[in-house]
């Protein structure tokens, strides 16, 4: 958490900007940050810290194969 603002604010105005395409990869090391139902997660993905590199970069591949450029 970064002061009044958080990874999910900064993910939401990204994913309503002209860079919606972008994919986001979210990592938090707070277990309930994913399934928080008040503040949903605007992310392409999210893997909890702390995490598996391989796995990390398995998701990073899912995520650039599955991008569309406009």
């Amino acid at each position: 958490v970064m002061g009044s603002i958080d990874g999910r604010d900064i993910c939401k105005e990204l994913k309503l900007s002209q860079h919606r395409h972008i994919p986001v990869l979210q990592m938090s090391v707070v277990n309930k940050f994913y399934n928080d139902p008040k503040k949903p997660l605007h992310a392409d993905d999210y893997i909890e810290k702390p995490f598996d590199l391989d796995v990390m970069v398995g998701k990073v591949r899912s995520l650039m194969n599955n991008v569309q450029i406009n």
